[in-house]
């Protein structure tokens, strides 16, 4: 007998009329926990799956099987990746060195965005192909805490499984900086060892931003499945009424709106594995005719960063200014420009800022950006001919029309920095050291 049917039973003998006393209107612990209980089960009447059982308690398993032919929007998922561009997107403690890895995507749906101490994942979903079945499946599995005291059921249910499966490492999208940090975060407040954090992490939401963001602009897990997978989802619950709909859950609300949420993270899922293979496939690619021009400079951008300045000057060197927005054609320039002058090849450097001058007198541009972008080569070549070519007074000739353009254009911080240039190479033009007697008398010597 709890403290809630001893006070009732004191009211009663006190009064003498059973079940007069406010007291009795009372929800007692086990009334609580019965109500929890028919709660939980109900959810199996509408989304298929089980009671899972551990040491920590239960929660509930939903697994679902799709066979290696099933396909999210227009393409299917893959079962093979090439491991050297793979091993491009990993990061984490730990190396990506199987031959073939065991990859898991994950995805959370959680009680809020904050993140902290009082977000809970109340639902994981991961999802991974079969190892030792033919013909292989791909399989989503969910774990879901039908209340909040089965956190713990969750938890080592989903360290159980990867342990079992011995994954390679983890595919996200935004992962790194939430799904990840959240259930290390609730390991921890577990007292659990969590098996995540080691395993070499894959998010694509960064490849996906360098290839696409110039492109979609929107680079959301959900735009991006329609515009790069032609994925259309229908019925798609939006995910800022996910909390909502689980705190209703557990405050007994209709188990029916759940089930929304299970197909939004079944669908986040394949499109992760899909998207997996997308991505490998667009760094994959050698020629910029496979791709569209703003696709050709974003890859071209990717291989400059990775330090494959040849292969960037494949995509770079190949776009048509009339085929691209002008301000990308002017990034393409002079990011190109300022590789090849890194690496000390002035030749082409210099080449491909006169290119860019001359667009630029013969087209101005309106925006900001492209002003600032095609006056930066007038710059570099008063630079170029200033310090290595020691001809002072063609390096002032470049400086005098970027001048004219930058007041005609009302760049006010271009025309006060090239001012400043113009001082300092007519200082150095009066100075004895660089008139040109003083130089053939060097020539001489």
């Amino acid at each position: 007998m709890d403290i809630l049917d001893k006070l009732r039973a004191l009211e009663q003998r006190k009064k003498g009329k059973p079940g007069s006393s406010p007291l009795a209107s009372l929800v007692t612990g086990r009334d609580l926990d019965r109500f929890r209980q028919e709660r939980k089960v109900a959810i199996e009447q509408f989304v298929p799956g089980r009671i899972e059982a551990c040491a920590s308690g239960s929660c509930f398993l939903s697994t679902q099987r799709f066979p290696p032919d099933h396909q999210q929007g227009f393409h299917r998922l893959p079962e093979a990746y090439p491991l050297e561009r793979l091993r491009r997107l990993a990061s984490g403690e730990e190396d990506l060195a199987e031959p073939a890895p065991h990859l898991v995507y994950l995805d959370t749906e959680t009680t809020g965005l904050a993140g902290g101490a009082g977000t809970f994942a109340f639902l994981v979903g991961l999802g991974y192909w079969s190892r030792n079945k033919e013909p292989k499946e791909f399989i989503v599995e969910q774990f879901f805490m039908r209340d909040y005291d089965e956190e713990p059921a969750l938890l080592e249910a989903l360290d159980e499984r990867f342990r079992q499966e011995g994954f390679s490492a983890v595919v996200t999208y935004n992962g790194r900086r939430f799904d990840i940090p959240l259930l290390i975060g609730r390991h921890i407040a577990n007292r659990r060892r969590d098996p995540i954090a080691r395993l070499p992490q894959i998010d694509l939401l960064y490849p996906v931003r360098q290839l696409w963001k110039l492109r979609h602009g929107d680079c959301s897990l959900a735009h991006i499945e329609r515009q790069v997978l032609g994925v259309r989802r229908r019925g798609d619950i939006p995910g800022a009424e996910i909390p909502r709909t689980y705190f209703q859950f557990v405050r007994g609300g209709d188990p029916r709106r759940m089930i929304p949420i299970f197909s939004h993270n079944t669908d986040d899922i394949l499109s992760l594995a899909a998207l997996t293979g997308r991505v490998l496939e667009q760094l994959s690619v050698t020629s910029p005719e496979q791709l569209d021009p703003v696709e050709s400079y974003s890859l071209g951008r990717i291989h400059l960063r990775n330090g494959s300045l040849e292969q960037a000057g494949v995509f770079f060197e190949r776009l048509d200014p009339e085929q691209l927005p002008f301000q990308i054609y002017l990034r393409s320039q002079r990011e190109l420009s300022l590789a090849h002058k890194r690496r000390g090849q002035w030749e082409k450097a210099v080449q491909l800022w006169c290119e860019t001058v001359e667009i630029f007198e013969s087209h101005p541009p309106d925006d900001e950006e492209s002003r600032g972008l095609s006056l930066f080569a007038f710059e570099e070549l008063a630079k170029f001919f200033e310090h290595r070519r020691k001809e002072l007074d063609q390096a002032r000739q470049f400086v005098l029309r970027a001048l004219e353009l930058a007041g005609r254009l009302h760049c006010p911080e271009a025309e006060n920095r090239l001012r400043h240039r113009l001082a300092r190479l007519e200082r150095k033009s009066a100075s004895p050291r660089h008139r040109p007697e003083h130089r053939e008398e060097e020539d001489m010597k």
